[in-house]
């Protein structure tokens, strides 16, 4: 905190316990689930939580196989899906729909990513997601 380094204020600060506080959970507010690069190709996926507590899941691909497809080096897409949907979005992962959606989100980074994207497919029939994409 700025005001610890002040040398005025250096003495409130001695004596806190700057220790992780026992049974604390870091609150996660974006996961990276893919952050590929193979020759000149980027792919990047990651999912956070907007201040309105929708999910957003998004996404960058850039690199000569995006201009194969799409005729420019760079896509951009983005899914949100509505706070009230976000249980039914973690059964579609197999998960607990009370479990917290980011944690849950950490375990499918890597490999495992497209199981996310699998589950954004199966969504669209089941419940209202906002898409958005530009390239």
């Amino acid at each position: 905190m700025e005001w610890l380094e002040n040398p005025d204020y250096a003495e409130l600060g001695n004596g806190l316990n700057r220790g992780t506080p026992i049974g604390y959970r870091p609150v996660v507010s974006k996961v990276t689930l893919r952050a590929e690069i193979v020759g000149l190709d980027q792919r990047h996926l990651w999912a956070q939580i907007e201040s309105n507590g929708d999910l957003v899941i998004a996404g960058q691909d850039l690199g000569p196989t995006v201009v194969q497809f799409f005729g420019e080096r760079e896509y951009e897409w983005a899914h949100s899906i509505k706070k009230q949907y976000i249980p039914q979005f973690l059964e579609l992962l197999n998960q607990d729909p009370g479990a917290n959606v980011m944690t849950v989100l950490q375990g499918y980074a890597g490999e495992r990513c497209d199981l996310v994207c699998d589950a954004l497919t199966a969504a669209a029939d089941k419940f209202p997601i906002e898409f958005w994409s530009r390239f």
